[in-house]
């Protein structure tokens, strides 16, 4: 059975790396989306899949990643597993199409006619055929680097999801204390046994003004008797 990751990158916290992967993934979105932009409003610029079409599901499939980065990004600060339980799957698909995209077009698809601008612009120093031929080694290379890349960063959001389950990286006790930081700031000198009396129970007193039942007796029987009380 698959464990989760105890560190990111051999010495980072696996909410270090998540926060990585989140930033580079949101970053990665909006490039992609001001390129698209730039391609199909300003009519600026080579289509990136060669296709129209194909491109156009990159841009919705992008736009659906943003809302969904954000979230994961707040539920990470605030220790929420279900917003990145939600960004895991958007991660899985982002694998899913990523790297089918990347066979078909650099297994199935010749890679020199694929990356035909990177071999016209390399072809004039090198000449075309070398330039082909390293293109076609490099993509068996890309494939592998990049799909091992998602792998690896979909194990760490899991782990992380998993170790905020577990309260590894849960919300703190603390955090359900209303006002904890004005009370600390306000009573950070102030004895703790001073500042909460209790009219009923005040055996968290020092003195014995306020002891438990008046300070006579302590009846153990329950329900207690109602004459004495």
């Amino acid at each position: 059975m698959l464990q989760p990751f105890k560190q990111f990158c051999c010495g980072c916290r696996v909410t270090t790396g998540t926060c990585l992967i989140l930033l580079v993934h949101f970053v990665a979105i909006v490039a992609y989306l001001a390129y698209a932009v730039k391609h199909f409003i300003v009519q600026q610029g080579a289509s990136i899949s060669g296709n129209e079409n194909l491109q156009m599901f990159m841009v919705i499939f992008s736009l659906m990643g943003l809302p969904i980065t954000g979230q994961a990004m707040a539920g990470l600060f605030r220790r929420l597993e279900q917003p990145l339980r939600y960004y895991l799957v958007y991660l899985g698909a982002s694998l899913a199409v990523d790297v089918s995209l990347l066979i078909y077009g650099y297994l199935f698809q010749d890679p020199c006619k694929t990356a035909h601008h990177l071999v016209s612009s390399l072809a004039d120093d090198s000449g075309k055929a070398f330039t082909c031929g390293i293109v076609r080694i490099g993509a068996y290379f890309a494939i592998a680097f990049v799909t091992l890349t998602y792998v690896y960063c979909l194990c760490t959001v899991w782990s992380c999801c998993e170790e905020i389950a577990l309260g590894v990286e849960g919300p703190l006790l603390s955090d359900l204390i209303v006002g904890v930081e004005s009370i600390a700031s306000k009573h950070q000198l102030e004895p703790l046994k001073l500042r909460m009396k209790s009219k009923h129970y005040g055996t968290i007193s020092a003195d014995c003004e306020n002891a438990i039942f008046g300070g006579s007796r302590h009846e153990t029987s329950y329900p207690p008797p109602e004459d004495e009380y």
